[in-house]
């Protein structure tokens, strides 16, 4: 079986009939011409989005073929986790009072992968001791926050107590009536 297109080459026939078969009798490998059609991203993704880090421009496929997939994520597994469906869940998980992400806490990030022979503990991996730096890292600033807290709430506490001993020491020292309500008061209303 002949793979080759035996028409001779002209500007009106298209690209695709001069792509040669690849010897697999899949339609849907094409060999190196993939029967796949690219558009640039750059129409509904924004500039940095459809531009890589290094300036080469993505493809999104139109009509994806096995090998053509084989191929994306050979080259592009780095995309596919980026978007915001891996973070889609880490909303739900913070209403839910648990943890952005769920692999951060539990016993198969704290206990230790491996044990000796005699039952003796390994000794902790680089992950659990930064871990546990981290967060004696965050209960240390819990309680100088918290004791922070509490400090100010008792100056002003103390601050409210002493203007309200200044508008009494203030009442008492005002000056007082004088004359006839002094010498004769009147019944109390």
């Amino acid at each position: 079986m002949n793979t080759y297109s035996e028409q001779p080459l002209s500007s009106k026939t298209p690209w695709k009939q001069f792509c040669p078969s690849f010897p697999y009798d899949e339609p849907r490998w094409r060999g190196p011409c993939l029967n796949t059609r690219f558009k640039m991203a750059t129409s509904c993704f924004p500039r940095s989005f459809a531009r890589g880090q290094r300036g080469h421009a993505h493809f999104r496929l139109l009509r994806l073929s096995m090998a053509a997939l084989g191929m994306l994520l050979s080259t592009g597994v780095r995309r596919l986790h980026c978007g915001s469906a891996a973070r889609a869940g880490s909303q739900w998980r913070l209403r839910q009072g648990l943890a952005a992400n769920p692999s951060g806490y539990g016993p198969l990030t704290e206990l230790p992968d491996w044990s000796y022979a005699d039952g003796r503990p390994a000794p902790p991996m680089k992950g659990q001791l930064r871990r546990k730096a981290q967060r004696e890292k965050f209960a240390r600033r819990v309680v100088l926050l918290s004791q922070e807290m509490d400090a100010g709430l008792q100056a002003w506490q103390l601050r409210q107590q002493e203007k309200l001993q200044e508008e009494k020491r203030k009442q008492q020292n005002a000056l007082k009536p004088k004359g006839v309500l002094l010498q004769n008061p009147g019944p109390s209303q």
